[in-house]
């Protein structure tokens, strides 16, 4: 009856941290030390290496899914400055930049849109040297064109009295050739 009853004992502690176990409670071993029993021993050897496996690959799961939810979260605040730099853009503000993490998915995607605002930037500046040529240009044209217009206003005044004269010189020529 005492054989029986150390057996019964050592069951009791095995099936205890057994339950916890199943109950997803991985942090306590099967003390080995207070079984009696060498069969029983044995197996709660046996348990408590099977329960190592379990918190490797528990652990190993944690941080997997550690991991993927940094990688996410990461990859969420790549596509917000993404989309801050873009809506820059459409502002008509080119000084927007995408900032490249390291081994980052959207590594090269980044230095080409950065490359391409880059671009855009440059074009923007040669377009607005361009503009401020044209309009130089214009109030250049602008200016000459008034003087070419005073020119002509000038000279065409000058034409018309110098016709006045010569009409008067031939009056004066055919009233005198008459008078003779």
């Amino acid at each position: 009856l005492t054989l029986n009853n150390a057996y019964q004992k050592d069951l009791r502690i095995i099936l205890e941290v057994l339950e916890k176990i199943r109950a997803g409670e991985l942090g306590e071993a099967i003390p080995t030390e207070k079984i009696r029993s060498n069969e029983l021993k044995e197996l709660a050897r046996k348990a408590n290496q099977i329960l190592d496996i379990l918190r490797k690959k528990t652990t190993a799961e944690h941080l997997a899914a550690g991991i993927e939810m940094f990688r996410r979260k990461q990859l969420q605040a790549e596509i917000k400055e993404f989309s801050g730099a873009i809506e820059m853009i459409t502002r008509g503000d080119l000084t927007g930049e995408v900032k490249v993490k390291e081994e980052s998915e959207l590594e090269n995607l980044a230095r080409s849109f950065n490359a391409t605002i880059r671009i855009l930037e440059k074009a923007e500046t040669e377009s607005d040297r361009t503009r401020l040529i044209l309009y130089s240009l214009t109030e250049d044209i602008q200016k000459e064109k008034e003087a070419v217009e005073i020119k002509v206003k000038t000279r065409t005044r000058q034409l018309s009295e110098q016709r006045g004269k010569i009409f008067s010189l031939i009056e004066s020529v055919k009233l005198g050739v008459v008078m003779r």
